[in-house]
């Protein structure tokens, strides 16, 4: 039996659903295609530009050993604002460039009655990981006394290293059992969770 032809309508419908047939093949495969390119992307090392280093982990000893300087001598610079000085040491905390002198000189600047709170607590945070002896006390007397809620929570994490001191344990469970802010609570007894298992080995 013969086909029977199509209506012009029909041939143009035909032809239509083929036509986005097409399209659709098409952009399936470029999808597919983009998507094989991500992946080889996030595979592929970062190209970087000559002169560009990628932080800490791209220096040479050289390149660290003059970046430290440079930023121990900036916590240092009294003339220098403390948000300068601030950052200086946020640096230094990067390449472990903090001394004993930047220590100090950090100290002065959190006991500086005109020193804000904001900054102090920062300060402090970025005296994390730092065990000189002087660093201690000043510590302590800012855990009992410092009416500000971060700076104190902020005193718990860095006294950690202090923990095995038992005036410096007592006093973190002091903060925990009864400072008025519960966030300063929390801080104490999250820290000192962690520490027991340390303790009691």
């Amino acid at each position: 039996m013969p086909a029977l032809a199509a209506s012009p309508g029909e041939a143009e419908s035909a032809a239509e659903a083929i036509s986005q047939d097409s399209t659709s093949e098409l952009l399936r495969e470029r999808i597919e295609t983009l998507i094989v390119r991500l992946d080889e992307a996030a595979t592929r090392p970062l190209a970087v530009a000559p002169g560009i280093a990628l932080g800490a982990a791209a220096e040479t000893s050289e390149e660290r050993a003059r970046f430290v300087e440079e930023n121990q001598a900036a916590a240092l610079d009294r003339s220098l604002t403390t948000e300068n000085r601030l950052q200086a040491l946020r640096e230094l905390r990067s390449r472990d460039g903090r001394s004993r002198e930047v220590t100090l000189a950090m100290l002065e600047i959190i006991e500086d009655p005109a020193t804000p709170p904001n900054l102090r607590a920062d300060i402090i945070r970025n005296l994390h990981g730092v065990a000189f002896d002087e660093l201690e006390a000043p510590l302590l007397r800012i855990l009992s006394e410092d009416p500000d809620p971060e700076t104190r929570a902020e005193t718990v994490e860095t006294l950690d290293l202090f923990y095995d001191r038992p005036h410096v344990y007592a006093a973190v469970v002091q903060v925990r059992d009864s400072d008025k802010d519960p966030r300063v609570r929390a801080e104490a007894f999250e820290r000192l969770a962690r520490y027991e298992p340390i303790r009691l080995r």
